[in-house]
């Protein structure tokens, strides 16, 4: 069983709590009124008299079934915790060779990859169907990588220094290329690209309120890194004029360029997105 693999994560979760609940209530079970009818008939109130019926009958008084829910529900929140912290299923630490097919991969070349990928090639990507790219999760952090490490692409994300010792050919085939990458992907979020390079919206398409919401904040930082300056503010103008009361426009996306440097010099113009 792949344990890095997110789909069997979610079947340990899932069995960890069932696990956990069936322990808890082993050889217990509520009863509707058996005890206190047992106590009534008698008019016993004593707690040692109500600790020898429970005992008798192996039942869970109401006021510690919150324990049986807590302890149910603990070891799921704290794998899950410890997941989020990449204490556990720590991304793959990637060779040389991975990360150079990973810049490879950015400027376009179809790849083989050692460990399974969802795509070979940023042109598969582009080809691809809407239905997969809501579905399939793992291509988002390779196709618009950023300086942090993630489930899915572990160290292939973007490290400056190895990205600043490449040629400038090559660094600007990897720019271009990342333009009609973010073009598929607001395409499937329901965006049109006009003419006068702006982006027209279709709110009714998407809400943004599940992980494209993420996905939004990943992209737009990708633009910013390798200096696609002008779709990052245009992108940014669309998503305030078409999803103004979206929580996540301010927490995240209008902050994407804020603590990411890029990878190119930033004109004047867009330095108000940093400060």
């Amino acid at each position: 069983m792949n344990l890095t693999n997110k789909k069997n994560q979610r079947y340990l979760s899932i069995t960890l709590i069932v696990l956990t609940a069936l322990s808890s209530i082993k050889n217990t079970e509520v009863k509707g009124g058996g005890l206190d009818a047992e106590m009534g008939k008698g008019g016993l109130d004593s707690a040692k008299t109500r600790k020898t019926l429970i005992k008798k009958e192996k039942c869970i008084p109401i006021e510690k079934l919150g324990f049986v829910v807590f302890g149910s529900l603990f070891p799921y929140v704290a794998f899950i915790t410890l997941r989020r912290l990449n204490i556990l299923f720590t991304p793959d630490v990637v060779s040389d060779t991975d990360y150079d097919n990973f810049i490879k991969f950015l400027t376009g070349e179809e790849v083989k990859w050692k460990q399974k990928r969802v795509y070979s090639s940023l042109n598969e990507f582009i080809r691809d169907n809407d239905t997969n790219l809501e579905g399939f999760h793992n291509y988002v952090q390779l196709v618009f990588p950023n300086e942090l490490r993630g489930m899915a692409n572990g160290d292939l994300c973007v490290n400056y220094d190895v990205f600043r010792n490449l040629s400038k050919e090559k660094l600007k085939e990897i720019q271009e290329n990342a333009r009609p990458c973010f073009l598929r992907m607001v395409r499937f979020w329901g965006f049109e690209f006009n003419a006068d390079g702006g982006f027209t919206g279709h709110p009714e398409k998407q809400s943004f309120k599940n992980h494209n919401s993420l996905r939004v904040t990943r992209v737009l930082k990708w633009l910013w890194i390798i200096g696609q300056f002008d779709l990052y503010k245009k992108f940014l103008e669309a998503l305030e004029k078409y999803y103004p009361q979206c929580s996540s426009l301010k927490s995240h996306w209008r902050n994407a360029a804020r603590k990411t440097k890029s990878l190119f010099e930033v004109p004047s113009e867009y330095e108000n997105y940093v400060n």
